[in-house]
């Protein structure tokens, strides 16, 4: 009966221990379940916070900085870097070349000015080329890549293409030091990263270009006002002698009355310029927003008589009869004499 009883304990002792043991994995099932979700929920949110920069940051550099920094730490990588895409000789070569990276070795790549051809010698240049994912899960079965010399520990990457509005602009390369390191719910996060990225670069590089064209645009009209008063400037002067010695001819005696109409007109005319010459001066006020109305009171008749002298010329010169008729209107008018010529 003694020994039957320890039969029974023993193979009791030994279910215990099996339960125990299933408990264990059963355990440490739940727990890598659990720390998956945590994982998940992590880089979800690292999409989330991407996406927020994305719409947050205008800085080109910064956005990408910014960008490859969080995949690396929330996804707990060996190395994570971002291309562009560049034309040159023409157009008739493509390179990515690197903008951002992580780390040291980053660093020293973008200090180098690092570019790959978009060719199949390389996972980045396949990806842009093809436009597609390219995915290697153990770096030491042959894989066609460019073997870095600056990051020996890589042994999986995946390369993800950077596409906005159907055009490949660059792409995303992220490497562990684990083979087989990217399951399919993460290359399906990094590809909605990606897609992120991708958006948002397509807007810094638009507000760049607006910024650029703001800056000329101002340039330029602070080039045309500078001008503008430097012309203005050279003008007036011989303008001036011109109105100072007809009004000294004015003065003279001898005269005739056909000259000293002629050399009114001139005079006239003389002024009428110079205030012109003041109205293009004005222009500078408008663009500033700084544009007022200098009201007085004013001789309407002195004013159509300068406007005829002005184009009795011109019309006689053409074979123009050229007739003012002003009826019923005031003499003095209050305004802005300038703006009504």
């Amino acid at each position: 009966y003694a020994h039957t009883l320890e039969d029974q304990i023993a193979e009791r002792t030994h279910e215990a221990e099996q339960r125990a043991e299933q408990a264990a994995q059963l355990s440490q099932v739940a727990q890598n379940r659990s720390d998956e979700l945590e994982r998940r929920a992590l880089q979800a949110q690292t999409a989330a916070e991407i996406a927020q920069a994305a719409n947050s940051i205008l800085d080109l550099e910064e956005l990408l900085q910014t960008s490859v920094n969080l995949i690396r730490e929330r996804f707990n990588l060996y190395y994570v870097g971002l291309f562009l895409v560049e034309e040159s000789n023409g157009g008739k070569t493509q390179y990515a070349w690197l903008r951002a990276g992580t780390g040291e070795a980053g660093r020293m790549m973008l200090d180098s000015q690092h570019h790959l051809p978009v060719d199949d010698t390389s996972m980045i240049g396949w990806s842009i080329l093809h436009s597609q994912p390219r995915i290697a899960v153990d770096l030491d079965d042959g894989v066609s890549r460019f073997h870095n010399h600056l990051l020996p520990e890589s042994l999986s990457e995946a390369a993800l293409p950077l596409i906005t509005r159907g055009e490949v602009i660059g792409a995303l390369t992220v490497q562990s030091q684990l083979t087989r390191a990217f399951s399919a719910a993460e290359i399906t996060i990094l590809q909605t990263m990606s897609g992120q990225l991708a958006n948002a670069i397509g807007n810094a590089r638009l507000y760049q270009e607006l910024q650029t064209k703001q800056e000329a645009a101002e340039a330029a009209n602070r080039a045309k006002s500078i001008f503008l008063a430097n012309m203005s400037h050279e003008i007036r002067t011989p303008l001036n002698s011109i109105l100072g010695f007809t009004a000294l001819m004015l003065r003279e005696k001898g005269l005739s009355a056909a000259q000293q109409d002629n050399l009114a007109a001139i005079h006239r005319s003389g002024e009428v310029l110079l205030s012109l010459i003041n109205s293009i001066l004005d222009l500078s006020k408008i663009e500033a927003g700084r544009m007022a109305l200098n009201e007085q009171i004013f001789n309407l008749d002195d004013l159509l008589a300068s406007l005829e002298d002005l184009f009795r010329l011109r019309a006689a010169e053409k074979d123009l009869l050229l007739e003012i008729e002003a009826c019923n209107v005031p003499k003095l008018l209050q305004g802005d004499e300038a703006k009504l010529r």
